[in-house]
């Protein structure tokens, strides 16, 4: 799972920077999701954590046998996943509504100029 972690953290990487550099939205977004998807992974590898049999036995545990720990860390990790998802949707709503307030304003001048050809006709 490390291996699967660290390449889709490595493609987030590029493609967030990708992204940002060619003002690509689709870019953008494809690497939000694949932010959920590294998430996702951090939360498996971070719960399999604890389930990792100990080299010595723990006097805190009966005879060295794993004891589960409640899920309070997956519920944090999940928590912060969700604001990253709300966070990557919002910033895309903004960028989209930006978007194309700039391509409305970037056709007035041309609807302005269709409509004086109009009237001389």
């Amino acid at each position: 799972m490390w291996i699967a972690f660290g390449i889709n953290a490595g493609m987030l990487a590029v493609e967030a920077i990708g992204g940002i550099l060619t003002g690509s939205l689709a870019v953008l977004a494809d690497a939000g999701h694949l932010l959920s998807d590294a998430g996702s992974i951090a939360l498996a590898l971070f719960a399999a954590a604890p389930a990792t049999p100990r080299a010595e036995p723990d006097p805190s545990t009966r005879a060295g046998r794993f004891r589960p720990r409640p899920g309070g860390r997956a519920v944090g990790i999940l928590g912060l996943a969700g604001v990253a998802l709300v966070a990557v949707a919002v910033a895309l709503l903004v960028a989209s509504v930006a978007g194309y307030a700039l391509a409305a304003a970037a056709l007035r001048p041309v609807e302005a100029m269709r409509r004086r050809a109009a009237s001389i006709r």
